[in-house]
């Protein structure tokens, strides 16, 4: 595996270079699959292979043939690697859902025309699978069909978002340490050395490719199940435009937020890309989650940002909810540091009749958002989604007060209710089919430093 790391330390250091997130996809067009390389890899989903692309000449020769093929599934097994080390972690962000996607820097809307795809500007195409055509019709580049778990292992690993662990930084020095180790040694008895190292490097890989093409065997045993379960994030972070996040700051975090319907998620296991996390505390004005405190001890004990939020009912008064709320934060010992309280709106908010008259609806909320911000000095954020706000949140005023938008899109950013068109928003909760350790859960975005979740900018 050192020998892996070493041989592609390029896209190593790559990776250690981005910023918390990012798309595979981008990482490998930069360093592996380049124009100078002339090559690409196209994945089709409707029919389920991937092609591995190289130019006619390296296509032709055996040894050169060979070897590329072989540095591009050492280039999977290394990211599998990474992977199964928690290096990085995956946002289950793999282009099922996409007809096809091509990895090249020429190739990035692919669309189907006819019996073509068409894959660039100037005119490049494929009508079989194996090549790719100029627009005059002449072979610019031959590829190697791949079906069954060789396709499996080329759409999980290749495609999609990831996010850095934070114990990269190890394996960055050690890949450093072994990389200086081996240059010292190659100096003194280079050929003894190059010889040895071949030998087991051949070893090695045929024993992980063998390794890993079960692997593959065993999860698609379980693969039917992972499709419905769709744990689709969208692939595309990018730092959203709007006034309520910190412009000098490209930092971007990723948190999730519990009830006692996941049950016990917080533990010696839990990922350590989650930077925050935002619990239920109360509901209505009689509900404590049985949750509640023992998540908020834990992450404090883990020193994971922290937060809490009410879950507000239409019908109960707004004074008495947000003192019910208050008391639960006092009685765990919410402090300066936490995350900003905050209101959870939504349908299920609502009476059962759904009879509402929308003015004292906002009226009241507007009651329980001042009564809060009166007694602790911090200003609340308000949980709510698109559909909810643009039908009963009317009052601007309720726009004051930032806003923790519920969008699950595959879209770059999400779609914002009116009233927060203008303002933008604070925290972004991209899917409710995220899974930590086999629980379905929601998953949120926050691009800002941790410290602006606590306390709004003046």
């Amino acid at each position: 595996m050192n020998r892996l790391l070493a041989q592609h330390n390029d896209i190593i250091q790559k990776i250690s270079k981005q910023n918390r997130s990012f798309e595979i996809q981008t990482i490998l067009e930069e360093t592996f699959f380049t124009s100078a390389k002339n090559c690409a890899l196209i994945i089709q989903n409707i029919n389920r292979y991937a092609v591995l692309f190289c130019e006619d000449t390296t296509y032709n020769e055996v040894e050169r043939h060979n070897a590329f093929t072989s540095s591009f599934w050492r280039l999977v097994a290394l990211i599998k690697y990474l992977k199964d080390n928690e290096y990085i972690y995956s946002l289950g962000g793999t282009l099922t859902n996409e007809k096809l996607c091509a990895i090249h820097p020429d190739f990035h809307y692919p669309r189907i025309q006819g019996d073509r795809i068409i894959l660039n500007d100037r005119g490049w195409y494929s009508m079989h699978p194996d090549s790719i055509f100029d627009k005059n019709g002449a072979l610019v580049l031959k590829g190697v069909v791949y079906k069954d778990s060789y396709y499996e292992s080329a759409l999980q690993n290749l495609t999609g978002a990831y996010i850095l662990s934070e114990k990269f930084n190890d394996l960055l020095a050690e890949n450093k340490e072994k990389l200086t180790n081996s240059n010292i040694g190659n100096s003194k008895n280079e050929k003894n050395t190059s010889k040895v190292s071949d030998y087991i490097t051949i070893i090695h890989f045929l024993l992980t490719s063998l390794l890993f093409i079960i692997h593959l065997w065993l999860n698609r045993q379980a693969q039917n199940y992972i499709e419905k379960r769709d744990t689709y994030i969208s692939s595309t972070v990018e730092k959203p435009k709007n006034e309520t996040i910190n412009t000098d700051t490209n930092e971007v975090h990723y948190g999730i937020d519990l009830s006692h319907y996941q049950g016990s998620l917080l533990d010696k296991d839990f990922p350590d890309y989650i930077s925050f996390v935002i619990c239920k505390a109360t509901e209505g004005i009689g509900f404590t989650d049985p949750d509640f405190s023992t998540n908020w001890k834990y992450l404090k004990q883990k020193k994971i940002a922290r937060g809490a939020y009410h879950f507000y009912i239409v019908d109960d008064n707004p004074i008495r909810q947000a003192n019910y709320f208050l008391q639960a934060l006092k009685e765990n010992n919410y402090l300066s540091d936490d995350i900003l309280p905050v209101v959870d709106i939504e349908k299920l908010s609502l009476p059962e009749d759904s009879n509402i008259d929308k003015e004292i609806l906002n009226k009241n909320l507007l009651i329980f958002l001042n009564h809060i911000e009166n007694e602790i000095s911090k200003k609340p954020i308000i949980y709510t989604n698109t559909s909810f706000a643009n039908k009963y949140l009317i009052d601007k005023k309720i726009s004051d007060y930032s806003l923790w938008v519920a969008d699950y899109t595959k879209l770059k950013q999400p779609n914002l209710p009116i009233l927060w068109k203008d303002k933008g928003y604070k925290i972004w909760q991209k899917t409710n089919r995220y899974h930590i350790k086999s629980k379905r859960i929601d998953l949120d975005e926050y691009h800002g430093s941790l410290k602006s979740l606590k306390q709004l900018p003046n």
